[in-house]
């Protein structure tokens, strides 16, 4: 359950004793509210879904004395235009520091971001591939379209960035040839267009593949 404010906690405490609600309800604090402390009294034992950078470190203590808690991160920075992406940029260490920190866990975006756009006509196809340095960090790559001019042009123009990601591959010192690198080798050989649906799935199922093998 999402909990943001002050209604969200009335509906929390109506939920927690219903069945089949009762002991099965995992909260994710968004931001810090006055009602935290009732929140906690209610939800005991239970594992939480927490935005680190939104809360007191008293909270956060709080919440770690009597529950486990799951750190939730948002690393991707989104550009306005699909043109503006760096070529990489670093992405997160919550794979190798969460423990250190005091979590139970941790979690993320992928490459989407919790703020979904709303979409339309792009002037550039961008691909995104999150991969694993020698340092252990989790960095983010960025393949973009050679033609950026206009909006025409969707299918060969992801054919462009694809030719990109899939040569990144073969000269990356570090690549862990995932399944989705090699559904990604498979669709550059066939010059199968599916959309530009495919190529979003294909990288998330990159990055949970990457984490669950770490």
């Amino acid at each position: 359950m999402n909990i943001q404010n002050s209604i969200d906690y009335k509906y929390l405490k109506e939920l927690s004793g219903k069945a089949p609600f009762k002991d099965r309800l995992v909260p994710i604090l968004y931001r810090q509210i006055d009602e935290i402390d009732s929140i906690l009294s209610i939800l005991k034992d239970t594992k939480y879904f927490i935005f680190k950078d939104r809360f007191s470190n008293d909270v956060i203590t709080k919440i770690k004395s009597q529950n486990e808690i799951i750190l939730l991160d948002d690393p991707f920075n989104p550009a306005i235009r699909n043109a503006d992406y760096p070529e990489n940029e670093y992405f997160s260490s919550n794979h190798i520091l969460y423990k250190e920190n005091g979590f139970n866990g941790f979690s993320d975006y992928q490459m989407i971001g919790r703020k979904i756009s709303p979409g339309g006509p792009a002037h550039a196809v961008a691909l995104h591939w999150t991969c694993i340095k020698k340092n252990s960090q989790m960095w983010i790559y960025h393949f973009i379209s050679d033609e950026k001019e206009t909006t025409a042009n969707v299918q060969g123009k992801y054919f462009q960035a694809l030719k990109k990601l899939v040569a990144f591959f073969n000269k990356f010192e570090n690549h862990i040839e995932t399944q989705a690198a090699e559904n990604y080798r498979e669709n550059l050989k066939n010059q199968q267009y599916k959309g530009l649906g495919y190529p979003k799935r294909i990288s998330i199922k990159n990055h949970i593949e990457l984490l669950a093998m770490l």
